[in-house]
């Protein structure tokens, strides 16, 4: 049995035809160079490449919500603004450090970014980046506000504001 890991592929063929035995994060049974292809797509299948592949499409959101324009929702929203973008993805950065995992990157409807979570028993958090710079965070459950409050996106230590969403989530 071959051992794979998670690397690029250069590296996963470099591995196979040394018969080498990797840290573990598949298992493939007795493929050989020319079976590369599956093996890759084993090594996708784990739950690192999983996070890392969810985490670059909620930055790509974060990033495709500088093309919107003005009105984007229908009514008079402004288009998230650079500064905002530049902020969010700097946010979900040190989310992914935290262990968080949020399930959406959308525009404000009052002009900036908001990254959503969701939670057990229909509980629900927003954390939300206005165009102005500042930042507030709403946890919520069954469609009735719980925690809200405001919090610096640029502070070196974000953990209160983690800790209150693993906590209620």
């Amino acid at each position: 049995m071959i051992l794979v890991a998670a690397l690029p592929q250069q590296d996963i063929l470099r591995l196979l035809s040394a018969q080498s035995h990797p840290a573990i994060y598949a298992q493939a049974s007795n493929f050989s160079v020319a079976d590369s292809e599956a093996i890759l797509s084993i090594s996708h299948e784990s739950s690192f490449w999983k996070r890392e592949l969810h985490f670059q499409q909620l930055t790509q959101a974060a990033r495709n919500a500088g093309s919107y324009e003005i009105g984007w929702d229908g009514y008079d929203a402004p288009k998230p603004s650079d500064d905002s973008i530049n902020q969010g993805i700097a946010l979900l950065n040190k989310i992914k450090e935290a262990g968080l995992s949020p399930s959406s990157v959308l525009p404000s409807a009052d002009g900036g970014i908001g990254i959503s979570f969701r939670g057990q028993n229909g509980r629900r958090a927003l954390l939300e980046i206005s165009n102005d710079g500042s930042a507030s965070y709403a946890i919520y459950g069954k469609g009735h506000p719980r925690l809200v409050g405001e919090f610096s996106p640029t502070a070196a230590n974000l953990a209160v504001v983690f800790n209150r969403l693993s906590e209620n989530l």
